[in-house]
Formats: structure tokens, sequence, C-alpha cells
């Protein structure tokens, strides 16, 4: 059966999977945001100075922000995806994984377990897991690269 998009060569398939991940990758990108008033946007604001202030802190939670600011917790995760395009748990990660890279390369007498408790993770696991999945490699090679290219 021949569609508009299937020029008759063994591409067709390509072609049509290509033109269904621009088509959604436009939705994604153009989807019409919400309108977050002036009191929300200052609220996530508050939010974000506070997860960059108190991230080393273990029992930083979402509820713990919500309650903060003075929404439930389900209006907070909606009012905080839509203003910085992420969950704040995520947002609470990256802020303590860039703190744990630079440590990693500012204080190398520090151990993995030392770092990630200093950064506020609950494990040096959890640290490592999350780590390996936003930079592509293990905290410990990360730093014997690093050691490597300082020493050249």
């Amino acid at each position: 059966m021949k569609n508009e998009f299937d020029n008759g060569k063994e591409d067709g398939f390509f072609t049509r999977a290509q033109l269904f991940y621009r088509i959604y990758g436009n939705a994604v990108a153009n989807r019409e945001k919400r309108y977050l008033s002036p009191s929300s946007k200052r609220t996530v604001a508050e939010a974000e100075e506070y997860i960059e202030t108190h991230f080393r802190d273990r029992d930083l939670t979402v509820r713990k922000l919500a309650d903060r600011c003075g929404v439930s917790e389900s209006y907070f995760r909606r009012m905080f995806r839509n203003f910085f395009g992420t969950s704040p748990n995520r947002k609470i990660a990256l802020v303590r994984l860039s703190l744990a890279r630079r440590m990693m390369g500012d204080r190398p007498e520090l151990s993995l377990s030392g770092i990630a408790e200093e950064c506020g993770f609950c494990s040096v696991q959890y640290m490592t897991e999350l780590f390996r999945r936003e930079y592509g490699i293990s905290p410990g090679k990360y730093r014997r690269e690093r050691k490597r290219k300082t020493e050249q």
C-alpha cells in the first residue's frame, strides 16, 4: 500500500520515521506553555533560590519546597516544571552533581563517599548512579582522568 511518504524505495520506512520524529519534536518544542502569574513566577524563583542554598540538606524534598511555598505538592511540581522545564527533583540533583563534579577536581583528598555526603546525597551509590547517567562516566573514572590532565 502506497502513501504520500512512501517513495517506493527501501528507505520509505526511515523517511516516515524521520518525519514522525520531526513532527513530534516540533510539537514538544512548540507546545503552548500554561500561563504563570507573577506571584507563581516569584514562588518558583524563590524555590530555586532555596534549592541552591539548601541543597546539602539530605531532607530537602519536593514536599518541603511545596510546603515552604504554601501550595500543594502536585501544583508545585506542575508550576516548577512549567517555569524551568524540569522537575524539582532533577534540579536538586543537578545542583548537587555540579558541586560534586567540582569537588572531585578541587579536593582530591576527599573520598567519593565524603563528597556524596558534603553534597547532600543519601549515599555514594546514588550519587554514582546519577553522575554516570548525567555525564556518561563514573565519578572514579572522571576523577582519574581529571587528575591525569592536570599532571600533564
